[in-house]
């Protein structure tokens, strides 16, 4: 006899986009480019938007 195969758990992926329904868009700290002032490679916040694929840089000097 051959050994059996043992079935295992699915990886979940860490996001699922029905966690997601509720949140339009999701803002990260990082660096980047300002389209504001145009400023390049400075710190601030990038919101993206869940269901679409906009997203916008704005850094901490223009946020303020």
């Amino acid at each position: 006899m051959g050994n059996g195969c043992i079935t295992k758990k699915k990886k979940e992926p860490l996001l699922k986009i029905v966690d997601l329904m509720g949140f339009e868009q999701m803002t990260i700290r990082c660096r980047g480019d300002c389209v504001l002032c145009d400023r390049k490679d400075i710190e601030g916040f990038e919101s993206k938007s869940v269901l679409e694929k906009n997203k916008i840089f704005v850094c901490l000097n223009c946020k303020t």
